[in-house]
């Protein structure tokens, strides 16, 4: 069966970690949490690792988006497939909040993440 590894860098106005840390769901449905990249990769040898870009940090020839990142985000939440990532519930209190709005596609069912 086939994973995928994901990590997303965000940023947003509210506070996320210490003494004032609001935590990873009020900072993922903040209105101004934005995702700035994502990168994903299959759980395969030598699979390559695709990047989405913020189109407002492309640099076109430079720094862009491979469409695949975005089609292997959809692929993954309609096959049910299991996605790893470094702190997990970040990642999919992000994904519930942002990927619909970010890229069109639904995110990943809470049981498909793994840490």
């Amino acid at each position: 069966m086939t994973a995928f590894h994901l990590d997303y860098e965000t940023f947003s106005r509210c506070p996320l970690g210490g003494k004032n840390g609001l935590g990873q769901y009020r900072y993922a449905s903040d209105p101004s949490t934005e995702i700035l990249f994502c990168a994903i990769s299959k759980d395969e040898p030598d699979a390559p690792v695709h990047l989405w870009v913020n189109p407002q940090w492309e640099v076109p020839g430079v720094f862009e988006s491979d469409p695949l990142a975005i089609s292997m985000i959809a692929e993954a939440a309609e096959w049910g497939l299991p996605v790893y990532a470094h702190n997990a519930p970040f990642e999919a209190a992000v994904s519930k909040y942002l990927s619909k709005k970010t890229f069109g596609v639904n995110c990943p069912k809470l049981e498909q993440w793994r840490c």
